[in-house]
């Protein structure tokens, strides 16, 4: 049987903090949009909501690929053929 490696220590601590806090965030948000909308305009608010937030993520995946892209072609590390001797 493999052995088991233990991720645990100040990543997961954060990894935790952040799941439960975006939790609370997100369902105390969501109850405040519904407490301030007429019930009637409930399914409409909700999905106009959801499609706003959710239709941030591929906008920003581009656009951070295209700045990863730039500072790829233009970055100055390309042009380096030889590792410095820094050798004191």
């Amino acid at each position: 049987m493999p052995r088991r490696r233990n991720w645990g220590g100040a990543g997961t601590t954060h990894r935790d903090r952040f799941g439960v806090g975006s939790s609370v965030w997100n369902v105390g948000f969501v109850s405040l949009r519904q407490a301030a909308t007429p019930t009637p305009m409930l399914g409409r608010m909700n999905s106009v909501m959801l499609t706003l937030l959710g239709g941030v993520v591929p906008v920003g995946a581009l656009a951070g690929g295209l700045l990863a892209t730039l500072w790829v072609v233009f970055s100055p590390v390309r042009t380096i053929r030889e590792l410095p001797n820094n050798a004191e």
